[in-house]
């Protein structure tokens, strides 16, 4: 068990830390957070070079617009 009594439970991995830890636990969690890590910086490296090439970085358009048929610019709703 761990210090602050909690849990871990990695489903695709067959693993519960109330049954005991393995030798393989420490490195298995250094691994995953690795992985987190590397997709957070690869997720902001292309929010941003999609920003510099002046190309929205969002899913949804502001109030009083629409998107164009492509999905690319923004058009003014007159309504």
């Amino acid at each position: 068990m761990r210090e602050n009594k909690t849990r871990l439970i990695a489903v695709n991995d067959g693993l519960d830390t109330i049954n005991g830890e393995d030798d393989f636990t420490p490195f298995r969690n250094i691994l995953h957070e690795f992985y987190a890590r590397d997709t957070s910086c690869k997720l902001k490296s292309s929010f941003k070079t999609k920003g510099m090439s002046g190309k929205h970085c969002t899913g949804t358009v502001a109030y009083g617009y629409l998107w164009d048929e492509k999905r690319e610019n923004w058009i003014v709703d007159e309504k």
